[in-house]
């Protein structure tokens, strides 16, 4: 579990400096569901690898995939 918020910190913290320097906070929106799919992933690797573990990394994956798209979308046809 520590290993999991770890990873999201270090990688909210770099987002974070991204937006700073580009000076739009909104990109973090578009992040905000391709973190499901690391924390998804981790919890799947540290799991026992079973069956059931993978469809929902799988489900979760797709979800959170789709919802990065679609607010990417969104954002890109904003500018």
């Amino acid at each position: 579990m520590l290993l999991i918020i770890a990873s999201l910190l270090c990688i909210y913290i770099v987002l974070f400096l991204i937006s700073v320097h580009i000076r739009d906070n909104s990109i973090v929106d578009v992040f905000w569901g391709f973190g499901f799919v690391i924390i998804a992933w981790l919890s799947y690797i540290l799991s026992d690898f079973s069956v059931s573990q993978l469809i929902l990394t799988l489900l979760v994956t797709a979800w959170g995939m789709r919802l990065t798209i679609y607010i990417g979308s969104k954002k890109i046809g904003k500018t």
